[in-house]
């Protein structure tokens, strides 16, 4: 079990990345590598659901969790848009440009600068 800080610090970290187009463009158009360990779009996509292990998280520890209804809303729903991009008929794995240019992308990143601001914390 990952214990609760970590997990909402990835969680978090996940979620900033997210509402970054400059740094989404940069590694996955422009090939900047360093940045950071998300080389992908499909890469992101594991982190999060796997090395973090959300839907666990959600499913059993969500609900006791010390986060406000606010933000245990805005968890859910940022999984949610998050999951909506892998079930894209356009999305590749070998073209994330193709995959930032979609409405459910653009979708995901206004939801990512939401969920920051629930958490108090700038996009």
């Amino acid at each position: 079990m990952i214990p609760f800080e970590v997990r909402l610090s990835n969680f978090l970290g996940a979620v900033a990345f997210a509402a970054d187009e400059k740094q989404q463009r940069a590694v996955w158009v422009d090939g900047v590598l360093g940045l950071t360990s998300i080389i992908s779009i499909g890469e992101f996509y594991c982190q999060f659901f796997d090395d973090n292990d959300m839907d666990d998280f959600i499913a059993n520890e969500l609900s006791g969790s010390p986060l406000s209804a606010p933000q245990k809303t805005a968890v859910i729903e940022f999984r949610a848009a998050l999951n909506r991009i892998e079930t894209l008929q356009s999305y590749q794995e070998d073209d994330d440009r193709q995959t930032l240019e979609t409405p459910e992308w653009r979708s995901l990143v206004q939801c990512a600068k939401r969920t920051l601001s629930v958490f108090g914390h700038e996009a």
